[in-house]
């Protein structure tokens, strides 16, 4: 036969229970408030953020995200319409992920209509030593891209005319030298 616990002991337990479920409390409030943050994060980035489980399943992305593609959460890449070579680089680029490889690159596709140019940034989420997903993003960097498209032209267009303006400027001093040499020929004359 065991023997009953004491009301102090009981009491003591009581309170080992209780300060538990203080702790617990606490780390509650704490993930909570870790939670809003990161979502506040995620939310205001200015980008395409976007997760997918090993299964290749959206299982997070934000608002600009779902502006640019729809609500996405439970599908696959497959299920978004998207012209297949742009498909094939994305199917590529999350099997390189989710064999641990960071895969960054630029990639260009129609969005609202539009021929825009991205940096992708695709990479591996961790549990330990298991990949248990990835994180993506889509940077837009068409206007960047318009911008050195923009400058390379005015390079371009600098370039000829300071070749233009080199061969006139050189044909002014070939004249130039004629008359010098002219006149030296008039003076010893």
């Amino acid at each position: 036969m065991t023997a009953k616990p004491t009301y102090e002991a009981l009491e003591q337990r009581v309170m080992e229970l209780e300060q538990k479920v203080h702790e617990l409390k606490q780390t509650e409030a704490f993930l909570r408030e870790n939670q809003n943050v990161l979502h506040a994060a995620i939310e205001n980035l200015p980008f395409d953020f976007f997760a997918l489980d090993e299964n290749n399943r959206y299982f997070l992305q934000n608002s600009v995200c779902i502006k640019h593609w729809g609500n996405l959460i439970g599908k696959r890449p497959q299920d978004i319409k998207v012209d297949e070579p742009l498909l094939n680089t994305w199917l590529d680029n999350n099997r390189r992920a989710l064999s641990g490889k960071i895969v960054r690159g630029e990639l260009e596709y129609i969005l609202e209509g539009e021929k825009r140019n991205f940096y992708n940034i695709i990479s591996p989420i961790y549990d330990g030593q298991r990949i248990i997903g990835i994180l993506g993003i889509n940077l837009d960097i068409t206007d960047q891209k318009r911008l050195e498209m923009a400058l390379e032209n005015l390079n371009e267009e600098l370039e000829k005319r300071i070749e233009k303006r080199t061969v006139e400027l050189m044909e002014s001093n070939r004249q130039l030298k004629k008359k010098i040499e002219e006149r030296n020929q008039v003076k010893t004359n």
